[in-house]
């Protein structure tokens, strides 16, 4: 995947998970997250990414 790009239903799973609430949809039913909700996905995104790292430096050390 490049940089940048974000796996289809990374939204929806930090929603499921309460990490963020679910946007408003528009009158055809598509998601209209405001900044703040753009802003958490971006944190959590990357708090992902660091547990990551730090999962595969643990393994890679032992």
């Amino acid at each position: 995947m490049e940089e940048g790009q974000r796996p289809v239903g990374r939204p929806r799973y930090y929603e499921r998970r309460g990490l963020i609430a679910q946007p408003a949809r528009s009158p055809g039913g598509h998601r209209t997250p405001d900044l703040r909700e753009r802003a958490r996905t971006k944190i959590a995104e990357v708090d992902a990414r660091i547990a990551d790292l730090a999962t595969s430096r643990t393994s890679e050390e032992n």
